[in-house]
């Protein structure tokens, strides 16, 4: 009769250690996936005591609150509008014609004696009334203008036939407050020519 001796017990294959280990490794990077989570909702919170905003809220609905959209695209489009005005104006104020046209306004005899010396834009934020297209030879533009005695209107009229010849100039006035009309293309101390 064969007696056999102890049962050695056999040693677990490299192969087992490794599936076991990679198995602990899933669940245990499962687990800290969750804990991080958890505790983002809990512990991290913005100034004013609400949590964050994450993937996993539901998104604000933009058309929830009608009338307060309305409010805000009136307000866009009103700045816009504004903006866009100001721009104009801002061309106008700064074209070549306006600039040579304030210039000989300032050497003007007539100008200076009824205005004063110091010849400006009347006003912070300068308005000029009417087109002042150059490129079409169109110009019938009105602007508020001031010196150190009194505020006048001024206004120029002029257009060319093309960009070769020179504008004409049809009428060029000073309107004071109190409705006295002055012709500067009669005043003899300026010669006003615009290329």
């Amino acid at each position: 009769m064969l007696i056999l001796g102890p049962l050695r017990k056999l040693k677990p294959s490299p192969f087992t250690y490794a599936s076991k280990w990679m198995a602990s490794k899933r669940t245990f990077g499962t687990v800290k996936v969750i804990m991080n989570q958890h505790k983002a909702d809990e512990l991290i919170l913005d100034k004013s005591g609400k949590k964050p905003m994450t993937v996993q809220h539901e998104l604000p609905d933009p058309l929830k609150e009608p009338r307060r959209n309305k409010i805000y695209f009136i307000a866009f489009v009103v700045v816009m509008g504004t903006s866009l005005f100001g721009i104009f104006n801002y061309e106008k104020v700064s074209s070549p014609i306006m600039n040579s046209t304030m210039y000989f306004l300032r050497r003007s005899q007539v100008a200076r004696d009824l205005i004063g010396k110091e010849i400006t834009f009347a006003g912070i934020f300068p308005w000029v009334k009417g087109p002042l297209n150059t490129m079409k030879g169109d110009i019938n533009f009105t602007v508020n203008v001031s010196g150190d005695k009194s505020e006048g209107v001024m206004r120029l009229v002029a257009n060319r036939d093309s960009r070769h010849h020179a504008f004409e100039i049809r009428d060029w006035t000073l309107t004071m407050q109190d409705g006295t009309v002055v012709d500067l293309t009669k005043d003899q101390s300026i010669n006003l020519r615009f290329n």
